[in-house]
């Protein structure tokens, strides 16, 4: 998770809000690693997040504007759409990463419970 934190520190525009995002962003695919046990799914995660947000819908990815099938933007206040970074650096992509990587965590930890009780009788 630092590597990938460092990977993006460089990245132009940056804001302490953005690091937050980073560190919830990274926790999904962390948890769906953990779920699935497969390194591909979470490396899948990230690449379709990336694939999204700037080939589809045109916005900006890590700071870098991307042409997009989809002419897409955002308007707003900076701290809800991501300002000049993009929307992966927003309060949104917190609250939204941040309820996924909750559920995918309750189920991660459901399933080690049952694993747990399956083994003990």
């Amino acid at each position: 998770m630092g590597l990938f934190g460092a990977a993006h520190d460089a990245r132009p525009h940056v804001t302490p809000l953005l690091f937050l995002a980073i560190v919830v962003v990274v926790g999904v695919p962390t948890v769906t690693l953990s779920l699935v046990r497969g390194f591909w799914a979470a490396v899948g995660w990230h690449f379709a997040w990336n694939l999204l947000l700037g080939p589809v819908f045109g916005l900006i990815v890590a700071g870098q504007e991307i042409f997009g099938w989809l002419d897409s933007s955002t308007s707003g206040a900076a701290l809800w759409t991501g300002g000049l970074y993009g929307p992966e650096g927003s309060l949104t992509a917190c609250l939204v990463n941040g309820g996924l990587f909750g559920w995918m965590l309750w189920q991660v930890l459901r399933k080690r419970l049952s694993l747990e009780l399956y083994e003990r009788a």
